[in-house]
């Protein structure tokens, strides 16, 4: 089982405009793709939450059927990490699976109980494509209607 560091390397939060309630968002390479991506790793006080867990596991089966679409960025990798940091993980070991959710709902269960932090890691797109950015408007100023 590879450590966090041999596949992720962190840089920074990316989500400081709106910080998830479930999850914090952060700018990582994703080593094997070279990729860099949005890392979004679930936050310690959640793991004895069901439904939180819940949600995260829908959001990856979600993206992996709008993987076929060009409107929403595209999930590289999705695992579990040991790390019970705060909220950016800084060490531990990783479960990738891929883009295989069959192989994530088959580990949630057990990974649930060892405490481990479910991650999904996403393609990057520019801040501009951001959907608060674009019903707030780049300023920030007030909310814009969105045009389909």
């Amino acid at each position: 089982m590879p450590s966090l560091d041999q596949l992720f390397d962190f840089d920074r939060y990316i989500d400081t405009k709106a910080p998830g309630f479930s999850a914090r968002v952060m700018l990582a390479t994703h080593w094997q793709s070279g990729q860099d991506v949005a890392f979004k790793v679930m936050r310690r006080e959640h793991l004895a939450n069901d439904e939180v867990w819940r949600l995260f596991a829908n959001e990856v089966r979600l993206l992996e059927v709008l993987r076929q679409t060009n409107t929403v960025n595209h999930m590289v990798d999705c695992g579990f990490v040991s790390d019970q940091a705060d909220d950016r993980p800084a060490g531990g070991d990783v479960a990738s699976c891929g883009r295989q959710i069959a192989q994530f709902y088959k580990e949630m269960p057990r990974r649930m109980a060892g405490h481990w932090r479910p991650y999904i890691a996403l393609e990057l797109l520019p801040e501009e494509h951001c959907l608060l950015n674009l019903i707030r408007g780049a300023d920030g100023a007030g909310y814009h209607p969105l045009r389909l």
